[in-house]
């Protein structure tokens, strides 16, 4: 407890929080004193010199304090005179009253939830769309980025070009013709944190009010939510094994503004869009003149067949945005990811990006493209290929062994996850719950539905090893054997 005297009077100035500094202190303790009226208006502070000494302090912390205090508005000083409270002290700390009745508080725009966690926390079998952290190259990315620090000059920290570091924009132009058959050059490639940003960009640029937007059904919530904050009206679109079926004679009442579609691997069935379809979608769009944003989250994670090239490469139209992320083949920390864009597009994107997130960290980007360039990204992608084939051949074995009956595992040759389908009847939800209080995260499909629809759950095996899929298949088993007792 601090003792202050001031016009005659001790105060007491309670402390601050134990382990704050000594200048943090003092200044929460007066700041305190003045907002209760116990250092009234005009109150003369002691000196400099004997607070330094009541306080067992440096005269430097308590010069430091005063004047940090004047600066916020709560002292002032007079040259020979000494230190005082400023008028109406208490006025700086607390509102004023609205005399007309109450106080108007600013609304707030009711915002969608997320369906993202919140924190770093530690992901349990068998949460979704978490990639193999274990196996990512940490000491090959430490020696490209340690190179970077050394060698970059000073030119290259300052501003960067909105669409994003050129070098990783050139690499991934190769990269993705190869891989993907995507057509482009770097002038129309962006650099972004993720999908979730491209797509935000992408409805500033081409949505309008109450707009229809088709998504899958199931489908990517995060896509999903996000176009509803924008005011789009949202059309569910089933998905069968072929992947979006594209409804046909369309009218123009109901012809949307723009398409999100998972063609390579959908979100979260794991079906690849067939090519009779894709060639529907493209010409569903034409006919609408409706932008496609295909998401290609985990596209190059295949472990059989060579899979379809994306639906960019077969658009004539210049009708479709192609994104992709590095969050699910090398770190969701990273938030990096990249879209390339129709001509037309480039222009209003760059005058977008540069006004909300101006550019990303080109720092990380230009690691990242020597990354890519020098084949590391490659050989990691082929490394967690034949992870994951090796993960998923563990989880089918021991639910096919353990779980015969219960659930029963789709076909799945690509990405991070499995649908896990219940008997028809069964409330996913509710399953979803029994796993949780054993430790096991597993999403029901109907987290991912807007209609109804066969229940199931979605099971991630790509950030698991098999001791750990192999324990966790078991608890599964216990605690569904448990639950129907």
């Amino acid at each position: 407890m601090t003792k202050v005297k001031s016009g005659g009077r001790a105060l007491h100035l309670a402390a601050a929080a134990q382990g704050q500094g000594r200048f943090a202190t003092l200044y929460a303790s007066l700041r305190q004193a003045i907002a209760e009226g116990r250092l009234p208006a005009g109150a003369r502070l002691p000196s400099t010199r004997d607070l330094a000494k009541q306080e067992a302090v440096a005269r430097g912390t308590v010069i430091a304090v005063f004047e940090q205090l004047s600066a916020d508005g709560f002292l002032t000083s007079r040259t020979g005179d000494g230190t005082y409270v400023r008028a109406a002290p208490v006025q700086i700390l607390k509102p004023a009253a609205d005399h007309r009745g109450g106080f108007r508080k600013p609304s707030i725009r009711t915002p969608q939830s997320s369906p993202f966690p919140v924190g770093a926390s530690e992901p349990r079998p068998f949460r979704a769309n978490v990639p193999a952290i274990d196996l990512f190259p940490r000491a090959i990315w430490g020696r490209l980025a340690g190179r970077y620090w050394r060698e970059v000059s000073p030119r290259k920290l300052g501003d960067s070009d909105p669409r994003g570091h050129i070098g990783l924009r050139e690499a991934l132009v190769e990269y993705l013709a190869v891989s993907r058959g995507v057509r482009s050059e770097a002038g129309r490639v962006f650099i972004v944190p993720g999908t979730q940003a491209a797509l935000d960009l992408i409805c500033r640029a081409v949505l309008e009010p109450n707009g229809t937007v088709w998504v899958e059904d199931p489908g990517y919530v995060g896509a999903r939510q996000l176009v509803r904050q924008w005011g789009a009206t949202v059309v569910p679109i089933p998905v069968d094994d072929e992947g979006m079926r594209v409804p046909k004679d369309v009218p123009v009442s109901q012809r949307p503004r723009l398409v999100l579609v998972t063609p390579a691997h959908q979100s979260p069935l794991g079906v690849t869009m067939s090519l009779p379809r894709r060639h529907a979608l493209l010409d569903q769009a034409r006919r609408a003149g409706a932008w496609i944003f295909e998401d290609d989250y985990d596209g190059e994670l295949r472990y059989g067949l060579r899979p379809l090239s994306a639906l960019q490469g077969i658009d004539l139209d210049g009708c479709v945005i192609h994104a992709g992320t590095f969050s699910k083949t090398l770190l969701p920390s990273l938030r990096l990811g990249y879209m390339v864009v129709p001509d037309r597009l480039v222009e209003p994107l760059m005058s977008m990006m540069s006004l909300t997130l101006r550019f990303v960290a080109p720092m990380e980007q230009a690691v990242l493209a020597e990354f890519i360039s020098l084949g590391h990204f490659g050989r990691h992608i082929r490394r967690l290929q034949e992870a994951y084939a090796t993960r998923h051949a563990m989880l089918r074995s021991e639910c096919n062994r353990l779980l015969s009956g219960s659930i029963e595992l789709s076909t799945a040759a690509a990405g991070l996850d499995v649908v896990g389908w219940l008997p028809r009847g069964t409330s996913d939800v509710a399953v979803s719950r029994t796993l949780m209080s054993s430790g096991i995260e597993a999403r029901p499909l109907s987290h991912y539905r807007v209609r109804r629809g066969r229940p199931g759950l979605l099971l991630g095996a790509a950030a698991f090893d098999e001791v750990a899929i192999r324990g966790a298949v078991s608890r599964m088993a216990a605690a569904l054997e448990n639950s129907d007792r």
